[in-house]
């Protein structure tokens, strides 16, 4: 894996997400980059810190665990590469006092060393359920 790329990963988007660290999520993005997943839809540059406290008020004991290790391709001739990684987000919904395990993935477009469109995936259905779920 590209050195850049792999930092980025490793040091600040997986440690962002895992301590609910909104401006850390955000330094991995270039200023004209967004975020996309299919709760909040797309979210710029600037919002991103507020999308990330909004997720940690609604799961405040939100854990990540990356799932393998992040898959790239080679950097396309604009200099654009394609980035992958599968996670399990885990946590307790306070309001429902339910254990949540999400599985999802995100793909990143990064260009020099910057997420320019980071797009997340994950089982909206499956949460959904989980929080309907009855108790033993």
């Amino acid at each position: 894996m590209d050195t850049t790329i792999e930092k980025l990963i490793q040091e600040s988007w997986i440690p962002g997400w895992h301590t609910a660290n909104g401006l850390l999520v955000q330094s991995c993005f270039h200023p004209s980059g967004s975020y996309e997943d299919p709760w909040y839809g797309v979210v710029e540059y600037a919002g991103i810190p507020k999308m990330i406290a909004r997720l940690a008020r609604l799961v405040p004991n939100l854990s990540f665990e990356v799932m393998g290790a992040p898959i790239h391709g080679t950097a396309d001739p604009a200099g654009m590469t394609r980035c992958s990684l599968q996670w399990m987000m885990r946590g307790l919904l306070p309001v429902l006092k339910r254990p949540i395990a999400l599985p999802g993935c995100d793909f990143l477009d990064i260009k020099a060393g910057r997420i320019v469109k980071a797009r997340t995936y994950f089982d909206r259905l499956g949460l959904g359920m989980a929080a309907l779920r009855r108790r033993p």
